[in-house]
C-alpha cells in the first residue's frame, strides 16, 4: 500500500523497516499531493505517532530553521547517523533525505534511540 500511495503522491515514499515494539500500523497509508502520512498505534494504550514523507528541496539547516524551530523554539537536539541530521523534540522528528522531508508528530513516548532507528531505516 505504501508503493500505491507513493505513486499516487508522485514521491518516492518507503515504509520503514524498523517499527518500534508495541507499535503498527494503524489503518491505510494516506496520501495527497506531495506527501504520504503513515500513523502508527500501540498496541496497548492510546498513543500513536505518525509518519509523513513530504517532497521538499531542504537540505537539514532549512529543515531546522522553516520546521523545527517554528515549533519547539531552541528546545530540540540534533543527532547525526549514518549521515542525517535528526532533529528530535518532545515526541516528534524531523530530518530531510534525499529530497524528502520525514517528520514524525504525536503523542508516542519514542526514545532518541528508536527515531534515529526509524530513520536509517526509510
Amino acid at each position: 500500500s505504501t508503493h500505491v500511495a507513493a505513486t499516487q503522491a508522485g514521491i518516492n515514499a518507503t515504509y520503514p523497516a524498523y517499527q518500534p515494539s508495541g507499535y503498527s500500523l494503524n489503518g491505510p497509508v494516506s496520501y495527497q499531493e506531495g506527501n504520504v502520512g503513515m500513523k502508527f498505534a500501540a498496541n496497548a494504550g492510546p498513543q500513536s505517532f505518525t509518519l509523513s514523507q513530504t517532497k521538499s528541496g531542504w537540505d537539514s539547516s532549512a529543515v531546522l530553521e522553516n520546521y523545527v524551530t517554528p515549533k519547539a523554539g531552541d528546545n530540540y537536539t540534533a543527532d547525526s547517523v549514518n549521515g542525517l541530521t535528526i532533529y528530535t523534540y518532545g515526541a516528534n522528528a524531523a530530518w530531510v533525505n534525499a529530497g524528502i522531508l520525514y517528520t514524525i508528530n504525536g503523542d508516542a513516548p519514542l526514545s532518541t534511540d528508536q527515531i534515529e532507528r526509524i530513520a536509517t531505516s526509510m
